[in-house]
């Protein structure tokens, strides 16, 4: 098959499950809105983002060996699968220590036994989940996602709904649903089979450790750009305010919900063609071709961004339209980030990733630190952009070491430039803002016809080959 055939055959699988899923939940937020206050939101936004936090710490970032040993023919995947799976059961077993010898105050204070349960069955998720898609099983994959948002969003609406029951029914919900998730790959992808406590290898071990403990504080300084102004902006501004800005942030991650997408089929086709001799002329032209999607797609949902929140979400919230422009271009170069450090997995050199992941965590916090207390909730989502921008200057020169990236840097610059210029007509409303708006997406149209040519003659492409697959088949 095709290098890019089969990158299009994977990305859709994923988008089928992984997509409709976050779809789902999205589509929830006008729910949320309104059954829960400004404070709850908040409440439930920390809970979750500090799951993320957790999860590198307490399984040393081994999930993201799973995935990249498992694609690796040289390795046995029982060994690499039981290795993993009983030193994170061993972890896990000293931070349920930890949690008895502690207190309730840490992992979520009076939600503390639920928040807990919830930390366990997010690392067996995750750990199946990587696995599943190493081992290419990507309808499990998918099925999985799509049972998971049924039955979190079905308990949503009985539990907060119904019930009422707040942060309680939140977390009950999604407790219940990694529960059937985590069965479901176990039995569905007999991940089982996998399992023998004789291919437990210490020398094997070591290695995973090896690639996955730089990858520890390249997750924790991702969580830092994404995660810690949520911290700062409740520190200053109240769990209120918290709630605002976690609103706004979730209208610029539908974005970055459509590359990660992308990125999980982008993964399996990296890896796989890290030794090829085309290598680079591969990743620049998908580069090229995901940059010019995520620029047109920002501009586009710039123009209508503060319609679409207003239909969404509850008066309370409604103010967050004014946030989320600057989270869309800081979504844009986190994407192009994530793309970029790719090289750094196939090629199992960390510590790229690291570096970059580090100076840009350093800034975020510095710039929070200086700009939320003056600038507010703006503050954080300036710092948030900045932050991205550095990580992906710094991860574009850093990964001519391991791969040439060719792309029109002119052109590049020149679509930024106007996606800032409709930026600011966007805040700065006035009699002709949307038709100045409007001028600013068609030119950046226009300046990135190319991808629209090239997603064309490619979907021919792929249309030609169904239609020849389907004759040969009758």
């Amino acid at each position: 098959m095709n290098k890019y055939t089969k990158l299009v055959k994977n990305v859709v699988t994923f988008a089928v499950g992984n997509l409709g899923s976050k779809l789902i939940v999205f589509l929830m937020l006008p729910f949320y809105t309104t059954i829960l206050s400004t404070k709850e939101y908040g409440q439930i936004d920390l809970f979750t983002t500090t799951l993320s936090l957790l999860l590198p710490l307490i399984t040393l970032n081994l999930i993201e060996s799973v995935f990249r040993y498992s694609m690796d023919k040289q390795y046995n995947k029982k060994s690499v699968f039981t290795s993993i799976v009983v030193t994170c059961g061993l972890l896990f077993m000293l931070t349920l220590f930890t949690y008895q010898l502690l207190g309730k105050e840490i992992f979520g204070g009076d939600y503390g036994y639920l928040f807990f349960c919830l930390l366990f069955l997010f690392i067996l998720q995750s750990l199946f989940k990587q696995f599943v898609r190493a081992l290419q099983k990507l309808r499990i994959y998918m099925y999985s996602d799509l049972v998971n948002t049924i039955i979190f969003v079905s308990l949503n609406f009985y539990l907060l709904g119904k019930l009422n029951l707040g942060v309680n029914g939140y977390l009950i919900s999604m407790i219940v649903a990694y529960t059937v998730d985590c069965i479901l790959l176990f039995v569905g992808a007999r991940l089982y089979k996998y399992l023998a406590i004789g291919e437990f290898k210490p020398f094997l071990l070591r290695e995973l450790i090896r690639y996955s403990t730089p990858l520890i504080p390249n997750a924790l300084m991702w969580w830092v750009i994404n995660i810690s102004d949520r911290y700062i902006i409740t520190y200053y501004m109240g769990y209120e305010s918290n709630g605002v800005y976690s609103v706004a942030t979730k209208f610029p991650s539908i974005i970055y919900m459509l590359y990660t997408v992308f990125n999980r089929g982008w993964q399996i086709s990296a890896i796989e063609e890290n030794d090829s001799e085309s290598k680079s002329e591969f990743y620049s032209k998908i580069f090229t071709l995901v940059s010019q999607c995520l620029i047109i797609g920002s501009s586009i949902y710039i123009l209508f961004n503060k319609f679409i929140i207003g239909l969404l979400v509850a008066n309370e919230f409604a103010i967050a339209w004014e946030f989320t422009p600057l989270l869309v271009i800081g979504v844009v170069f986190s994407a192009l980030s994530s793309f970029v450090g790719i090289c750094y997995t196939t090629s199992k050199k960390t510590k790229g990733a690291f570096i970059s992941s580090s100076i840009a965590a350093i800034t975020n916090i510095i710039l929070n630190l200086l700009l939320i207390p003056y600038m507010g909730i703006q503050g954080a989502c300036l710092a948030t952009a900045i932050s991205f921008l550095v990580m992906f200057i710094i991860r574009i020169l850093d990964s001519k070491k391991y791969v040439i990236l060719k792309f029109n840097i002119i052109r590049f610059i020149a679509s930024f430039v106007l996606l800032v210029v409709q930026l600011i007509f966007h805040l700065n409303e006035f009699e002709y803002s949307f038709v100045s708006e409007l001028i600013m997406v068609i030119m950046i149209i226009i300046l990135n016809h190319s991808f629209i040519r090239e997603l064309s003659v490619f979907g021919k492409k792929i249309k030609y080959k169904f239609k020849v697959k389907y004759k040969n088949a009758l």
